[in-house]
């Protein structure tokens, strides 16, 4: 596609999307593409204003659960802007969509979140500490929970380049998925997987892990075809086989 003078193709599309553009609509129709919404809530104290969140389609349903705990209304009309790189949802997102009776529970943690995140760069030993008690008190009240807040908790040492972190952080959410007996979404942890290794916070153990926990829940078939799956999908961006395959 072409559009205002420059040419979108796969490559060009790809690029952009994983250095976080935003793409005119219908410039890709990549899977990892998700349409970008502009979405307007209104609240008595904004006296007739109204403000705008730019939010990709995925997680427009979060979004206004979420500004609904804060007495936001969204108005009808939602328009679509762009195109951005598809995400998973992650957390408080997903509390509020898959469970939002206790989404208050994630919700209580979004400033103890942020306020480890902005240690995160400077004193990583400390946010770590942090994130793993709020770990302990989550997985006391809502352990379903825990799977994505310590993905994302993994995230935001990614934004820092600390993979070690991330790495540990993403195990932690593997191990609560096995501790708890969690139902998996398949497609979406495939995702997850795909998005970690990506940013080179997969580990050889996360892997193994990853296949012995299919084998555990799925059919031989089914595991097999989420394992191919996903190691098709790290090949086709350029990461090597995993090493264990022929195994």
């Amino acid at each position: 596609m072409t559009y205002d003078g420059f040419t979108y193709d796969e490559a060009a599309a790809a690029a952009l999307l994983d250095g976080g553009a935003v793409l005119p609509l219908g410039a890709t129709d990549r899977e990892d593409a998700d349409v970008l919404t502009a979405r307007a809530y209104t609240h008595p104290a904004l006296d007739g204003r109204r403000t705008v969140r730019l939010v990709p389609g995925t997680l427009g349903e979060a979004e206004d659960l979420a500004l609904d705990f804060l007495g936001l209304v969204r108005e009808e009309e939602v328009r679509e802007v762009g195109q951005v790189r598809r995400e998973t949802l992650g957390f408080p997102a997903w509390a509020l969509v898959n469970d939002p009776a206790n989404g208050h529970h994630a919700l209580a943690l979004v400033r103890d979140v942020e306020r480890l995140a902005r240690q995160a760069k400077s004193r990583p030993g400390a946010a770590k500490e942090g994130f793993e008690a709020l770990g302990e008190q989550l997985g006391r009240a809502v352990p379903h929970f825990l799977p994505t807040f310590y993905e994302q908790a993994a995230r935001v040492f990614l934004q820092y380049d600390n993979t070690t972190y991330a790495a540990a952080f993403f195990g932690k959410a593997r191990e609560a998925e096995r501790v708890h007996a969690l139902a998996v979404d398949e497609e979406r942890q495939r995702a997850v997987f795909l998005e970690f290794a990506f940013a080179g916070a997969l580990t050889v153990k996360a892997l193994k892990e990853y296949v012995r926990a299919l084998a555990a829940r799925l059919s031989p078939a089914e595991a097999w075809a989420q394992f191919r799956q996903l190691s098709v999908e790290r090949c086709a961006a350029g990461l090597p086989p995993y090493a264990s395959l022929p195994q």
